[in-house]
């Protein structure tokens, strides 16, 4: 059976052969629809799938190192607001050993050298917090597009899925959950 939408132009056709269902459409979220239905319809609980949509896994790449860089510089600025603080607690002892020896003016100067530090440690931690804002967005992303692919699947092979991909993100294995979204599975 062939189809075509109205409102894209897109082709939807659906075949069987030998027991293989093949529905063809560039439009995944169509195809999980449709087979989300029939498998209620044929009273289905578990049914594993072939998916191929390179294109919408070649953009899936795209966030994933979009993840990986974004991750990269939240780390760094970690680190670097990590010196910094350091840096502030090594002056906070030198200011109180001036103030001891009555050194007033050294103390000052320190107290000077201890906010500008602060300041650099609050653009540090502004700077962190939006690349983490972007990581957010981007995860989300991520997250749709398997919750996308998961409707490709259905029952046990559906949450399994989700269970890798979900592990994958968390070990930060990016090529594996890309292949786990192209294949289903490890």
């Amino acid at each position: 059976i062939r189809f075509m939408s109205l409102r894209t132009d897109k082709v939807l056709q659906i075949s069987a052969k030998d027991n293989v269902l093949s529905i063809f459409t560039e439009e995944i979220e169509l195809a999980g629809n449709i087979l989300q239905d029939m498998c209620i319809f044929f009273k289905l609980n578990d049914l594993n799938t072939v998916i191929n949509y390179t294109e919408v896994v070649k953009g899936f790449t795209g966030n994933i190192e979009k993840i990986k860089e974004l991750d990269k510089e939240r780390n760094q600025y970690s680190i670097n607001m990590t010196e910094i603080i350091t840096f502030i607690k090594d002056l906070f002892v030198k200011a109180e050993d001036n103030r001891l020896l009555d050194n007033i003016q050294g103390f000052k100067d320190y107290f000077r050298k201890i906010n500008v530090k602060n300041l650099e440690l609050l653009d540090e931690f502004e700077k962190r917090s939006t690349i983490f804002t972007e990581l957010i967005n981007q995860l989300k992303i991520v997250n749709e597009i398997i919750q996308i692919f998961s409707n490709l699947k259905v029952g046990k092979f559906k949450q399994e899925m989700v269970n890798q991909c979900r592990k994958c993100i968390r070990e930060k294995k990016y090529a594996l959950l890309i292949k786990i979204i192209s294949t289903g599975s490890e």
